[in-house]
Order: C-alpha cells, then sequence, then structure tokens
C-alpha cells in the first residue's frame, strides 16, 4: 500500500474514512471504497483553523427592575387567559 492511494475506476484519489471500528478510503468522485488493511499507515486528522476555535459568543440577559404593579397585570392576564380558553373548550364540545 502506497502513502497515496488513487480509486481503480476514475483514477482520482482515494480519501481515509472512519465507519464505525474501521477504516475506509473513499472516492469522493464515485463511491468506491476499499477497507484499510493497515490503520497504522493512516491517521485521521481534523483541522480546524484558527478564527473558527476563538469564535466565541457571549449572551446576557439584562432584567430591569419590575414596574410598579406588573406583578398584579400579569396574574390579571393569566386569569383572564385561563377564562377564554375554558369559553372556548366548552363551546367546542356543544
Amino acid at each position: 500500500m502506497s502513502i497515496t492511494d488513487f480509486c481503480p475506476k476514475c483514477r482520482q484519489l482515494l480519501v481515509p474514512q472512519r465507519k464505525k471500528d474501521s477504516i475506509y478510503l473513499v472516492c469522493r468522485v464515485c463511491g468506491f471504497k476499499r477497507k484499510v488493511s493497515d490503520k497504522k499507515s493512516y491517521k485521521l486528522k481534523q483541522v480546524i483553523n484558527e478564527q473558527k476555535r476563538r469564535k466565541t459568543r457571549v449572551i446576557s440577559e439584562t432584567r430591569e427592575a419590575p414596574v410598579e404593579g406588573e406583578e398584579a397585570i400579569l396574574e390579571d392576564y393569566y386569569k383572564s387567559s385561563l377564562e377564554y380558553l375554558a369559553e372556548t373548550e366548552e363551546g367546542e364540545e356543544d
């Protein structure tokens, strides 16, 4: 086995690919694949460029002080929503 292998069908470069516990040489053009007999000859490695590695998102949520009476307003809204849902369910049963 040489360092670079080529597809016997279309003569394109075969690329190593891991499937479960085995490594296969796969042609990206025609789909030909062959199981690698010597796993030590190929080492799969993924390179991540610096820009992707350093990309960080900072998410923060700021909550302003509650408005006076906000809790009462929300409670009234919740109760009226429940009443509306109960009325629509009664209408559907009839």
